[in-house]
């Protein structure tokens, strides 16, 4: 791809962040009343919208098993519901995890995980192959149609560098998780054995970051705490910036 091309599909990206995050802020207004509400203890039970999508690699395998990744999810609407009083829903009504048939580039298929980096995913190919996913995969997913709430959508790609999930950085709508959260761990005594995902928690700390919680917390037992240890506790201005979030709402 030539540098124009390059400079055309990056001011397309930004313009697409700009958009989302004038989204993100009315939806924020009008969300005020809420806030108050959430601020002095109120919480009824909101409504986030989620798909995962499992990417495919350059052999054409699914990089993970769906009833792997479903687990997770199911983990992550019982995190949510008690610890922020958020329902998880799949964004039609139907199954939370698809596989992808469509091949994905090698941008979107190994990320980096770290600062400037995952801009750049967010404004290059891989940010392009998101969004073009998100719209052929998610109902109604895309601005204006989904105003003022906008549904998530995760991606299971082959690898992530140093990190087992990470959440689009601009006003984002998707986060990526890396397989070997799903990985399964086996412990016991030979007799009794427990098997047990690496990082049960990974869909829900993303969601987080999606729900504009953008720092990690060093309180272990807090659920945006970084390392797969975390607990589940919010604080409660945590929970007065997530349930605030464009992606949640009272439908």
């Amino acid at each position: 791809m030539g540098f124009w091309s390059k400079l055309k599909r990056a001011v397309r990206r930004v313009v697409k962040a700009v958009v989302r995050g004038v989204q993100e802020i009315v939806s924020r207004i009008l969300k005020l009343g809420n806030a108050i509400l959430t601020y002095f203890g109120i919480l009824p039970i909101k409504q986030l919208k989620l798909r995962i999508l499992i990417l495919r690699n350059e052999l054409g395998n699914p990089v993970a098993d769906p009833a792997d990744v479903l687990r997770i999810v199911e983990k992550a609407k019982q995190i949510l519901r008690g610890s922020a009083r958020i329902s998880v829903v799949s964004t039609d009504g139907k199954d939370f995890v698809w596989t992808v048939n469509e091949f994905a580039p090698a941008a979107a298929l190994h990320l980096k995980g770290d600062g400037l980096d995952l801009v750049k995913v967010q404004l290059g190919e891989a940010g392009d192959f998101f969004d073009e996913m998100i719209g052929k995969y998610h109902s109604k997913a895309t601005f204006p149609w989904n105003f003022p709430t906008t549904p998530i959508t995760g991606f299971v790609v082959a690898k992530i560098d140093g990190r087992t999930g990470v959440a689009s950085p601009i006003a984002g709508n998707w986060f990526a998780i890396d397989p070997s959260a799903f990985a399964t761990v086996t412990t016991g005594d030979g007799i009794d054995t427990v098997s047990t995902t690496t990082d049960s928690s990974i869909i829900a700390h993303e969601l987080g970051h999606n729900m504009s919680w953008f720092s990690h917390r060093e309180e272990v037992q807090n659920l945006m705490h970084q390392d797969d240890t975390r607990g589940y506790l919010l604080t409660q201005w945590q929970l007065v910036v997530m349930r605030s979030s464009g992606c949640v709402s009272i439908w």
